[in-house]
């Protein structure tokens, strides 16, 4: 009988402690990781038309991972023929709204040359390469067009340099594309054809990117990987789903149209 109730005692202590070491390497999982969020901005000419959108959406993101406390640096490049970098590794907390001055669009799109300097640029940061959980890197590339002005990078350069850090580094890179068959174009970066949607090029579609943006930081953060849902935030596109930009964006709206005056409309038909 002691020998059985030896037996037993010792069962459920192993038992028990497999089960206590089970759920300490979930929570291990799960811990926060540092993110750093690597946003690759189309500022080219074509976007023109989505200008108080683009600025409202990107200011609602960095609000709301300001609310979900993100733990992150944030940099930001805008590119168009011209590389501009907005914020370098700028901690969350301290990432001012952008503006009407930041965001002009105009010029040509070269796609190439933002996407392999801003990899060498992060190469450049301590620790960057390490494929552990507490630093998470997370690359995001919006466009409205196709590449159609590098000179310092090809697309073959481009994919060597993102298939090396996602299969080395584990940096996630994701793919937003519209006016053209994303989930190909990120496949000729060397991205995944699952880390890539078609946005609408509409003030939605563009507030629906930031979303997404906003979700999957906040996910890698606390988990770790990339949520296999993070597209529906861009294909559903729905009036639910899509953060409002905030007030101090209606600045930079278009003034509503001027009523026509009647005795104008009579002055034409007259005319006529």
């Amino acid at each position: 009988m002691k020998k059985l109730l030896a037996i037993t005692a010792l069962s459920a202590a192993l038992f028990f402690g497999q089960t206590a070491a089970a759920e300490e390497k979930a929570a291990e999982e799960v811990k926060p990781s540092h993110v750093e969020m690597v946003l690759v901005l189309d500022e080219s000419g074509s976007m023109s038309n989505l200008t108080n959108d683009t600025i409202g959406g990107f200011n609602s993101m960095i609000e709301k991972e300001k609310k979900l406390d993100v733990d992150a640096h944030v940099t930001t490049v805008l590119f168009n023929d011209q590389y501009k970098m907005l914020y370098n590794r700028r901690e969350l907390k301290d990432v001012r709204k952008m503006t009407d001055k930041d965001y002009t669009p105009g010029g040509m799109t070269a796609l190439l040359d933002a996407v392999g300097r801003t990899i060498h640029k992060m190469d450049m940061v301590a620790g960057i390469h390490r494929k552990d959980k507490g630093n998470k890197v997370l690359f995001v590339i919006i466009t409205d067009g196709e590449e159609n002005d590098s000179k310092e990078y090809t697309y073959a350069d481009v994919k060597k340099l993102i298939k090396d850090r996602q299969e080395n580094a584990g940096w996630e890179f994701i793919f937003l594309g519209a006016n053209i068959d994303a989930a190909a174009e990120a496949e000729n970066l060397g991205i995944d054809r699952d880390r890539a949607v078609k946005y609408k090029n509409t003030g939605s579609g563009v507030r629906a990117n930031f979303m997404a943006v906003a979700e999957l930081s906040d996910s890698l953060a606390k988990s770790g990987r990339v949520s296999d849902e993070w597209k529906s935030q861009v294909e559903e596109d729905t009036d639910e789903n899509v953060m409002a930009a905030p007030a101090d964006t209606k600045e930079h709206a278009a003034p509503p149209a001027k009523p026509v005056k009647k005795h104008l409309v009579s002055k034409v038909r007259k005319a006529k």
